[in-house]
């Protein structure tokens, strides 16, 4: 149908609460789950090598006051500025600790381990890092880069430290965007930078919306309906234009209507096939090229919807 939408979520708690939402406003949704391989790209390597990586890159911009270079050298200041941060807390962790000690019994360890166990317990660190919690942001540069470098040995349900390298050769990872934007894959190799791609299968909940959906809801408010809910960005920012652009239509069509009082569909698509809309608010203007078929699936929607009364070929208000 001509003003159905669909938005896409990443989980079905959230996908229910969404349509939840739409039925208390008495509209019915239709759920589609597809599956679907999800594309993460990250840079890895040593912290030697990404801090002085960035530090290179950044004098490509010393010379250049543009706002979007100050931009990107502002990114990799920060990033080096956490870097540095990241070594300087695993060194001090090492050096307070010998090779082969039970760091699982280390009161502030043991802490962060409860932490992590805790349902969302990783997530919640995170933010309470984001904050600016000294501790979170502190044991969380440290306990997950020493396990994914292989510097912690379980045993017996005990944590031991495994001194295999130093703070600034232990390998970490970044988002890609960060690093493929503007340089080169020759200075990427230059200082031992990989690439990795992780990719995985996972679901996705399309909630189709009903046309009725359409006319009911108030553009300005639409953002309380996804409210703390995680979705795909582009199918919301989709349905909101269509929603949009197709309600245009459908005024034009209306105004066309009480205008004529009653007019054959051929007349109709005539008259808004090529149409351009000005709106009074902010002159933005919106030029239409509609084929037939379209105009007389909106018609029909319209029709059902009662929103236009129609007799065989010809419609009416």
């Amino acid at each position: 149908m001509a003003f159905e939408e669909t938005i896409i979520f990443y989980s079905p708690a959230d996908a229910d609460i969404f349509s939840k939402k739409l039925r208390d406003e008495g509209c019915r949704t239709k759920t589609r789950v597809v599956q679907s391989l999800v594309k993460e790209t990250i840079c890895k390597a040593q912290i030697k090598d990404l801090r002085d990586f960035f530090i290179e890159e950044s004098e490509d911009f010393k010379d250049d006051e543009s706002e979007m270079t100050s931009l990107i050298q502002d990114t990799y200041n920060s990033v080096i500025s956490e870097l540095e941060s990241m070594e300087g807390s695993i060194k001090e962790f090492l050096d307070l600790r010998e090779e082969g000690e039970c760091i699982s019994d280390d009161p502030e360890v043991a802490r962060f381990l409860e932490m992590l166990k805790e349902e969302g317990g990783a997530a919640k660190l995170g933010e309470l890092a984001m904050q600016g919690d000294e501790f979170a942001s502190r044991m969380m540069r440290i306990i997950p880069a020493l396990e994914e470098n292989g510097m912690i040995e379980n045993q017996d349900e005990k944590k031991y430290l495994k001194k295999t390298k130093d703070a600034n050769e232990i390998v970490t990872s970044m988002p890609s965007d960060i690093l493929l934007e503007g340089s080169s894959q020759e200075s990427r190799k230059k200082y031992n930078i990989k690439t990795v791609v992780n990719v995985m299968s996972g679901s996705e909940y399309h909630i189709t919306t009903p046309p009725e959906f359409a006319f009911k809801t108030d553009l300005n408010e639409l953002d309380s309906f996804v409210d703390g809910l995680i979705f795909e960005e582009e199918s919301y920012i989709r349905l909101k234009e269509n929603i949009f652009l197709k309600t245009l239509i459908a005024e034009r069509i209306m105004d066309f209507l009480k205008a004529k009082e009653k007019a054959a569909a051929e007349e109709i698509t005539e008259e808004i096939k090529d149409v351009r809309i000005s709106l009074q608010e902010t002159g933005d203007e919106f030029a239409f090229d509609l084929e037939s078929d379209y105009i007389a699936d909106i018609l029909l929607d319209m029709k059902k919807l009662n929103i236009i009364k129609g007799k065989g070929n010809r419609f009416r208000i």
